[in-house]
């Protein structure tokens, strides 16, 4: 069982990075429309969770109104980056979508966070590279459990 799941999680993750970045918009886009809304999405993306962020700051200081309007302009640029995303191609059929989800969050525990970390600490800065160790821990944990819904995943609910 276990070598079944490793082969099938390397043909997912080959199969993935194949396709890192092609996108399989509806119709075919031009090259700057493609860039535009590659774009759009990195825009978006950030805003989206700095609002979030500032409205759970805000709730957290007793500002419900102010919170209100930065939650529902978050969903909003949600939106935004939902719609960028769907006409680039980025969200695909499910078992394309589970595979980049395995390989990415790979990359962020294997590499990212673990690289940061020890960066953080080399400067210094120990209670950040605690951090990242712990948000590392975390993104495998992620890994795991993406890479145990690859036989559920195939299968209707």
């Amino acid at each position: 069982m276990r070598k079944r799941n490793a082969i099938v999680f390397s043909l997912i993750a080959g199969v993935a990075l194949l396709n890192v970045n092609t996108g399989f918009a509806e119709e075919e886009i031009r090259p700057q429309t493609r860039q535009d809304l590659k774009t759009a999405m990195q825009n978006e993306a950030p805003t989206t969770m700095k609002y979030t962020a500032f409205a759970q700051h805000a709730r957290k200081e007793g500002k419900v109104a102010l919170a209100n309007i930065l939650e529902q302009t978050a969903k909003s640029e949600q939106r935004h980056f939902d719609e960028a995303a769907r006409m680039y191609g980025l969200v695909r059929e499910d078992w394309h979508n589970l595979a980049m989800a395995i390989v990415g969050e790979y990359a962020e525990f294997n590499q990212t966070y673990i690289q940061m970390a020890e960066r953080a600490e080399a400067a210094g800065d120990k209670v950040v590279a605690k951090t990242f160790r712990e948000i590392a821990a975390e993104e495998a944990r992620h890994h795991q459990d993406f890479k145990a819904a690859v036989s559920k995943s195939l299968k209707p609910d």
